[in-house]
C-alpha cells in the first residue's frame, strides 16, 4: 500500500469520526482503548504507526490518545465500553462474547483450512459485507475492521502428542466453538483473558493455552510453557470498532464526502492481517533478555518442542510420521 493511500485512509477515519460541530481548525481528540501492552507485536507494528499516520494526514488536527494494557477498559468489557462511549474506538476480542456474534463464530470453528491471518481476515470481511444478518450482529457498535489471527497452536507445560494427552488438560480457549472443541478433545476449557494467561500458566491454573504465535511472543508465554503442539485448532477473530453515536455524529456533508465504510475496513485490514502473519514469522526472532532473569533468554525456535497432530506440517503441508517431535534446532 502506497504512502499516498495510507494517508488517504488516515484522513478518512479522521473525517468519519469528527465531531458534528467541529470547526475545520479545531482539534479533535479521540480515545482508543486496547488490552495489549504498547510493546506487544500488534501495537508496536500496526496500531502505533497507524495512529501516527492519522495525526500526520490531518496535520495534527486529529489526536488519538491510546490507552493500552487495559488502563481504560478491561478487555472483557471492551464491547460494552465502546457501546456506552467510555472510549471512542476499541480493540475487541469477539471470542469473549460469543453470544453477541454467533453467526460470525463460523470463523472460529475448529480445523478450518485457514492457513494465514490474511486469508481468514478476507473471508470474515466478505461475510460481513455480503450478509445483512452478520452486519446486524455488530449493530450496537461501528466496526472499522474485522480480522482474524493466524491458526492457534497449543502452548503447554507438558508435551501433548496424542488425543489421550488432552484428557483432563485444563486449556485456555475462547468462548463459542473453541470451547466446544476443547470439550470434544476431552480437555477442560477455561475462559481466561489473554493478559492473564501468563500468570495462570505460571501458577498452574491452566495446563496450556490456545494462542497464535503473536500472543506467544507478545505475552512471553514461552517463559512459562516450553511445549508447542502445532495444529490448526481455530482462529480467533477481532474487531476495531467505534462508538455508534460518535460515528453517526458526522455532519451530512461529511457523510456524502466519505467513501463507503467497507473501503475503510479493507484498508485498515491490511495493517492488521499483515502484522498477524509477520508475527507468526517472528517466532524465530530471539526473545529479549529479561532484567534479573536466572537464565539467558533463548530463541523461540530453540525453546519449543514441536508436535503436529495427524503428522501434517502446517507450514509446508508435507506428511511426517505420526507423533514426531521437532526438537530445538
Amino acid at each position: 500500500m502506497s504512502e499516498r493511500r495510507n494517508l488517504a485512509v488516515a484522513s478518512l477515519l479522521a473525517l468519519s469520526l469528527g465531531c458534528a460541530g467541529a470547526a475545520s481548525a479545531q482539534e479533535i481528540k479521540l480515545t482508543l482503548a486496547d488490552q495489549n501492552s504498547p510493546t506487544a507485536w500488534g501495537p508496536s507494528h500496526a496500531l502505533q504507526p497507524w495512529v501516527k499516520q492519522v495525526e500526520e494526514a490531518t496535520k495534527g488536527r486529529v489526536k488519538i490518545e491510546v490507552y493500552p494494557s487495559q488502563t481504560l477498559i478491561k478487555g472483557v468489557d471492551m464491547w460494552k465500553g465502546i457501546r456506552s462511549g467510555i472510549a471512542d474506538i476499541g480493540w475487541c476480542v469477539q471470542g469473549y462474547w460469543p453470544e453477541q456474534t454467533p453467526l460470525s463464530d463460523v470463523m472460529s470453528l475448529p480445523f478450518l483450512p485457514i492457513s494465514s491471518a490474511e486469508k481468514g481476515s478476507e473471508a470474515l470481511w466478505k461475510l460481513y459485507e455480503k450478509f445483512p444478518s452478520v452486519q446486524k450482529e455488530f449493530n450496537e457498535i461501528q466496526p472499522l475492521v474485522l480480522y482474524t489471527s493466524s491458526p492457534n497452536l497449543l502452548v503447554s507445560k507438558k508435551q501433548v502428542r496424542t488425543l489421550e494427552d488432552f484428557k483432563g488438560l485444563k486449556v485456555r480457549v475462547l468462548g463459542g466453538p473453541p470451547t466446544e472443541m476443547a470439550k470434544a478433545l476431552g480437555a477442560v476449557p477455561t475462559l481466561i483473558p489473554m493478559p492473564d494467561v501468563y500468570q495462570s500458566l505460571d501458577k498452574g491454573v491452566v495446563d496450556g493455552a490456545a494462542a497464535p504465535w503473536e500472543a506467544v511472543q507478545g505475552f512471553r508465554l514461552y517463559e512459562v510453557a516450553k511445549n508447542y503442539t502445532i495444529a490448526p485448532f481455530y482462529v480467533a477473530y477481532f474487531s476495531v470498532c467505534a462508538n455508534k453515536q460518535k460515528w453517526q455524529s458526522r455532519r451530512d456533508h461529511e457523510r456524502e464526502r466519505a467513501p463507503r465504510r467497507e473501503i475503510l475496513g479493507q484498508e485498515l485490514l491490511r495493517y492488521r492481517r499483515g502484522r498477524r502473519d509477520r508475527a507468526r514469522e517472528g517466532r524465530q526472532l530471539r526473545a529479549q533478555p529479561l532484567p534479573g532473569a536466572c537464565r539467558p533468554a533463548c530463541a523461540l525456535d530453540q525453546t519449543r518442542r514441536r508436535t503436529d497432530l495427524g503428522g501434517v506440517d502446517q507450514e509446508d503441508g508435507r506428511q511426517r510420521p505420526q507423533g514426531r517431535t521437532r526438537h530445538p534446532q
